[in-house]
């Protein structure tokens, strides 16, 4: 046995793990580990019972150096002399030597049983509390090598987090396959204990877009490749350079590519960069759609537009709710854009990226970029050359008025090249139509009374009704259901109480009303239900307390009984109550009701929607229960 102490204070220990953003952070970095060390399979164990976290990799061991290292963060023998690439050819993706320490952000203690190049077993074990690095060597031999670290004592919560939708919906962004799985990268696969296997790397043939804009920037001759390909053959699919980054010389490249004489400049064009020479190299890909929905199935694994180092993802950008390329600007700027949060996808990525040499840093965290002037450049060639260009060249699509013409396109009724002064929100821009340039309320403008504009008033005036011509982005689902078995029971509650009739009025009018066109009825009846529900399992169980003012706790109150029930109840499992506990806790449905319920905030459908499943399953356990 040889103990070593690490060469951190247990205070720079605790400094540098306090930095690290968020659980799934420490998963990626021992990813990133197995894949410098060529690993062709990873596997991911969660073991919320055993309060434990595995990853194993099936390649290289290591080495007696590295073993000897392992006391030192922040030494590492990446990235030294020409150990650039691992045997596949992917560049080394660390070098800082500081992944390990990671995992002391959720565990005190980890072990590591790894096989070195002489093939004999070793069992390291990392002690957070003392500063202690203990490496034993066994006297088992094996012939393939592999490294398996486990976390020991991991906090339950934590577990119950990175086993969330959402953040599994991360994990499998963690590289960049979907949009290049001819790279080498290693199978990767997420063991969930009670819930079986899942594919961490997953590709999916793209539906039909509206445009297909791959771009690359070289830090060598400050240059940008830009091709739009549109499967409409609606634009100019040559590939074209910019070279010039002023808004002015942009301009004039739209001009001369794409015959749009009016461009729309966006925010980041309002603070011209002049030198670019700090900026790495980069790449990407940027998919429109047409309609919110047009590319549902990337949505369900929760694509959007992320950021990646060396094939890699950067955990902040893994977020949906990071619009950081400020699509929710765009179309505030212009309603007719189709450049929305829920109609992009794409990456960003950065090829051969070596930490030590290169001026944009990573934070500390691993999450993101250190915003400094290099990073203002960087957002200044993404969002003020390509986002610019991406822009206009929808506007144009979508409204020919911007293009150059022999003639002057004639304005008419359809709206098409009218201009319609856009004082909506993002969140109500993103409810409307995207096919009607006026969000689908039509251009008729009424007083306070309700008195069209163009009407004169008399005796013969009909009451106001809104327009026909209102019509929100559908779903998939219009009305919020139950299925027939689950039918019978919600049946079974008329006649029973009063309670028993308020829900069964609930579900019968929730069942009629269309969630795009009624969505303020549907938010209220929806939180009702959840409410009534919750009483009328509250009716059975003294143990569960309701909070008059607080559905909220009221709710975490019955499913913390519910979970004394697992095993009891075959109406209750495990995997329901996590699902809702993180639906109600994390992603705050109770609180996004009462916004839609109590203030101007326009309900989305989409999120009531996607809701719906996760809180059916409460409201069928508080009434079968």
């Amino acid at each position: 046995m040889a103990e070593q102490f690490l060469s951190m204070s247990a205070k720079a220990i605790a400094k540098t793990v306090g930095t690290v953003g968020s659980p799934l952070v420490v998963i990626s970095e021992l990813i990133k580990n197995a894949v410098d060390a060529s690993a062709t399979e990873i596997n991911i164990f969660y073991d919320a019972e055993g309060r434990t976290i595995t990853v194993r990799n099936n390649h290289k061991g290591f080495s007696h150096a590295d073993i000897a290292l392992l006391h030192e963060p922040g030494v590492s023998n990446k990235k030294t002399g020409e150990n650039l690439q691992n045997e596949a050819g992917m560049f080394l993706t660390g070098s800082k030597g500081l992944g390990l320490l990671s995992v002391f952000l959720l565990s005190q203690t980890a072990e590591i049983k790894t096989v070195t190049e002489d093939h004999c077993v070793y069992i390291i074990r990392l002690n957070k509390e003392n500063g202690s690095v203990d490496s034993t060597v066994t006297q088992e031999k094996s012939e393939d090598f592999y490294t398996e670290v486990i976390l020991k004592d991991v906090d339950y919560e934590i577990i119950a987090l990175l086993s969330s939708e959402s953040e599994i919906k991360k994990l499998r962004h963690i590289c960049t396959y979907l949009y290049k799985p001819e790279l080498p990268f290693p199978n990767m696969l997420l063991n969930i204990k009670g819930q079986g296997k899942t594919q961490i790397n997953f590709t999916c043939p793209f539906p039909n877009m509206l445009f297909d804009v791959n771009f690359h920037y070289n830090k060598y001759t400050q240059q940008i490749t830009f091709q739009c390909i549109s499967p409409a053959k609606t634009v100019n699919e040559d590939e074209i350079v910019f070279s010039d980054f002023s808004l002015e010389a942009l301009q004039d490249k739209m001009r001369t590519a794409y015959k749009i004489k009016d461009t729309i400049p966006t925010r980041t064009n309002e603070t011209p960069m002049v030198s670019f020479e700090d900026v790495p190299s980069f790449e990407g890909r940027i998919l429109v759609y047409e309609k919110k929905l047009a590319g549902e199935r990337l949505k369900t694994y929760g694509a959007g537009v992320n950021i990646y180092v060396n094939e890699y993802a950067l955990y902040n950008y893994l977020a949906e709710e990071n619009d950081w390329l400020g699509l929710a600007d765009y179309s505030q700027r212009k309603k007719v854009t189709r450049l929305k949060p829920h109609n992009v996808f794409g990456y960003v990525n950065f090829p051969e990226f070596d930490e030590s040499t290169e001026k944009l840093k990573i934070s500390n965290e691993r999450a993101d970029f250190i915003q400094d002037m290099t990073f203002r450049k960087l957002m200044y060639l993404i969002k003020g050359v390509i986002m610019f260009a991406i822009f206009n060249i929808d506007v144009a699509d979508k409204n020919p008025k911007y293009k150059e013409h022999d003639k002057e396109p004639e304005t008419g009724d359809e709206g098409e090249n009218v201009e319609v002064e856009d004082t909506t929100t993002p969140a109500q821009q993103d409810s409307q139509n995207s096919s009607s340039d006026d969000g689908g309320y039509g251009t008729t403008r009424f007083d306070s009374a309700g008195i069209s504009s163009t009407q004169e008033n008399g005796d013969d005036e009909q009451p106001y009704k809104p327009e026909e011509a209102y019509a929100p982005t559908p779903n998939a689902r219009r009305c919020l259901e139950f299925t027939s078995s689950e039918g019978k029971v919600i049946a079974a509650l008329k006649g029973t109480d009063n309670l028993g009739d308020k829900i069964y009025g609930l579900v019968f009018e929730l069942s009629r009303l269309e969630t795009d066109k009624h969505r303020y009825a549907v938010t209220c009846l929806y939180r009702s239900l959840i409410e009534s529900a919750t009483k009328k399992f509250a009716s059975k169980y003294n143990q569960v307390s309701l909070e008059s003012n607080n559905l909220e706790a009221s709710v975490i109150c019955a499913l913390n009984y519910l979970g004394n029930q697992i095993g009891k109840n075959p109406n209750v499992s495990d995997k329901k109550i996590k699902q809702c506990r993180e639906t109600v806790k994390k992603s705050k449905i109770i609180d996004i009701l009462n916004e839609y319920i109590h203030n101007e905030t326009v309900p989305d459908a989409f999120k009531i929607q996607e809701s719906w499943n996760t809180m059916k399953e409460y409201i069928m356990m508080c009434l079968l229960a």
